[in-house]
């Protein structure tokens, strides 16, 4: 009554591999693969995901300032217009939390800026020649002044 059978034999197909030394038929060489605690995990790639567009692409070409943002921050718009315009631009504590939708421009730079501002809780002073902007100054506006 106790018939024993005999331990299944594991073959890695990975493992198997044909030698051949003659023109006699090829001997398959089998390697047992050992049971192992550890679970092996497939690698599966990731999908591809379309890069998501700029937040903010700011152009400065011949004295015409274009702006065009996506939910960026003024600090972010403003650090964009300091880099393409050279202008001196101190961003304001607080610009990092004020996000902008905006396409502004092509117009000269102090017009694009000045609509960009309009109604933001900053006051703004221009510095520099009407063809030249040189340095923009920022104050936080007092909510209690009209």
């Amino acid at each position: 009554t106790g018939t024993k059978v005999a331990p299944a034999r594991v073959v890695n197909p990975v493992a198997t591999a044909r030698i051949s030394s003659s023109s006699a038929p090829s001997p398959v060489v089998h390697s047992p693969v050992v049971a192992s605690p550890v679970v092996a995990a497939a690698v599966v790639p990731a999908p591809a995901v379309a890069p998501s567009p700029p937040l903010v692409t700011v152009t400065f070409t011949d004295g015409m300032l274009t702006i065009h943002s996506n939910k960026a921050t003024l600090a972010q718009v403003l650090f964009q217009v300091q880099q393409q315009t050279q202008a001196e631009i101190a961003i304001p504590a607080g610009a990092e939390q004020e996000q902008v939708i905006s396409d502004l421009g092509p117009a000269p730079a102090r017009e694009v800026l000045a609509s960009l501002l309009n109604g933001s809780p900053y006051n703004f002073i221009f510095m520099g020649s009407e063809s030249s902007l040189e340095q923009v100054i920022l104050t936080r506006r007092d909510p209690n002044i009209f």
